[in-house]
């Protein structure tokens, strides 16, 4: 009985050991997947579900070909769990009307050169390509960013640089304004008291006010 007993807690912590070690093969088979270096960062960016988000506001921002340049860049790709922090805000920046703003943000995630993980945990900070700096500390060996962003997966090495997978969007302290901000210049009445309509709603307006001046206009010579 004990040698059976013996037998089963053996084959249980082998099993455990085996179920462990498939799901580090699938993550590994998964990431070398997406890691091919023989394609560019765009490339590399849409063979994955996991940031295919951000691959989508690239194509928004109109970016897609400055990633897919010779380079080299360093990119810190916000995944789809990164993405959805930001809730209805990114729906606001996949319009048209914002794609200046957009293409900031999407810009001060990239660095130009090829910057591994083993050499940013050296830096303290970074010039991103949209022109503010990006603050960077050693988190107990993890890459972390503004003090708000850890990168989960470093190193995906692309021909034309690298990409680190990070699990929150960085904003500097400009761009967390003007994402604050983002909407606001919708609203009908402005901070000033002034009148703001977008061309349909003015339109109306302005009808409405005609037929209401012509209809005071006959009122007026009926009684006359």
């Amino acid at each position: 009985m004990r040698i059976i007993t013996q037998i089963t807690k053996h084959s249980t912590k082998f099993l455990s050991a085996f179920a462990v070690s498939l799901t580090a093969i699938s993550l590994l088979t998964s990431i070398s997947g997406y890691a091919d270096s023989s394609k560019n960062i765009v490339e590399n960016a849409s063979d994955t579900s996991s940031t295919s988000t951000l691959v989508a506001a690239v194509t928004a921002a109109d970016l897609a070909s400055t990633l897919s340049g010779t380079g080299p860049f360093t990119v810190f790709a916000p995944s789809n769990s990164a993405f959805e922090k930001l809730g209805t805000t990114v729906d606001e920046l996949l319009k048209p009307e914002n794609k200046t703003l957009l293409q900031d943000i999407l810009k001060y995630h990239v660095v130009s050169g090829s910057v591994d993980a083993a050499t940013a945990l050296t830096l303290t900070e970074a010039n991103s390509l949209q022109g503010d700096k990006i603050m960077i500390m050693n988190d107990n060996g993890k890459v972390k960013l503004n003090n708000t962003s850890t990168v989960t997966t470093a190193d995906v090495t692309s021909s034309n640089g690298v990409i680190h997978i990070i699990d929150t969007v960085i904003l500097s302290s400009s761009l967390q304004t003007r994402v604050a901000n983002l909407g606001k210049a919708d609203m009908h009445l402005t901070r000033s008291g002034g009148f703001s309509a977008n061309p349909i709603t003015l339109l109306l307006i302005v009808t409405g006010s005609i037929i209401l001046v012509e209809t005071l206009a006959r009122k007026y010579s009926a009684q006359k």
